[in-house]
C-alpha cells in the first residue's frame, strides 16, 4: 500500500508596491499597487519616451506566505519583512511535520494588547480578586511596549525583560499565575501565539529561548 502523501509545499511572494522614481524631479515619482505592475511599466515607458531618466523597483514591505499540505487547510499570511515570513514558514512546516495545525494567519492579525483586553473583559470579571488582576493587566498594557506587537511577531526577547523583572519581585510560581500567562493559555486565545510558563527558580539561569511558547 502506498504511503499517504504528507508533503508540504510553501512559497513566499513579494507583494509589495512598485515605485517609479525620477532622480531629477521627485514630482514625477509614482507608486503603484502590487497588482498594477503593467501600469507602472507603461508610466516608465512614457517617461523614457520624453527623454526622462527613470527607474522602477519593487519595495520590500509586504511578503505573502502560502503553505499547502494535503488534508490540511491552506495557510496564508502576510508579513512586513522577508525575515518574518521565512521564520513563520519554518515554524509552520515544523508544526505540520508533527501533525500540529495552527491558524497562523490569526496570529499575524492580532496584537497581544487585543488578546489581553479580550481576556480582561470576557474572563477576569468572573475571577475571585478580579479588581487586583484587572489592575495588573492595565499596568502591563500601559507600561510594556511589546503588547502592541502582533502575536506572530513576538519573540522571547520581547518578554524576557518583563519576566526577569517580575522574578526579582515575586516567586516563579506567582509569575505562572499572573494575567499575561493566564490570558495566553485561556481558550479564547486558542490558535494564537502565546507565552510559556516562566522558568522555575532552579532554571532561572537557563536561556529563555523556548521557555515562552506560542499560543496554541
Amino acid at each position: 500500500m502506498a504511503a499517504p502523501d504528507c508533503s508540504t509545499s510553501s512559497s513566499i511572494q513579494n507583494r509589495s508596491p512598485f515605485v517609479v522614481t525620477v532622480r531629477s524631479d521627485a514630482s514625477l515619482n509614482r507608486r503603484f499597487a502590487y497588482g498594477r505592475r503593467a501600469e507602472a511599466e507603461t508610466y516608465l515607458k512614457g517617461l523614457k519616451a520624453r527623454g526622462i531618466k527613470a527607474r522602477i523597483e519593487q519595495l520590500e514591505s509586504s511578503f505573502h506566505l502560502r503553505i499547502r499540505r494535503k488534508g490540511v487547510s491552506n495557510q496564508y499570511a502576510t508579513f512586513d519583512t522577508l525575515e518574518d515570513a521565512q521564520q513563520a514558514k519554518l515554524q509552520i512546516e515544523a508544526d505540520l511535520s508533527v501533525s500540529v495545525v495552527r491558524d497562523y494567519a490569526i496570529a499575524t492579525r492580532t496584537t497581544l494588547r487585543e488578546l489581553m483586553e479580550r481576556y480582561l473583559t470576557e474572563v477576569v470579571l468572573r475571577h475571585k480578586g478580579a479588581d487586583i488582576e484587572a489592575t495588573r493587566i492595565r499596568r502591563l498594557l500601559r507600561d510594556e511596549a511589546f503588547v502592541d506587537k502582533k502575536l506572530a511577531a513576538l519573540v522571547t526577547e520581547d518578554l524576557q525583560d518583563y519576566i526577569q523583572d517580575r522574578l526579582t519581585q515575586v516567586a516563579p510560581a506567582r509569575v505562572d499565575r499572573e494575567p499575561l500567562h493566564r490570558a495566553c493559555h485561556h481558550p479564547c486565545a486558542r490558535n494564537r501565539d502565546a507565552a510559556r510558563r516562566a522558568p522555575r527558580a532552579e532554571a532561572q539561569r537557563r536561556s529563555l529561548r523556548g521557555s515562552l511558547p506560542l499560543l496554541a
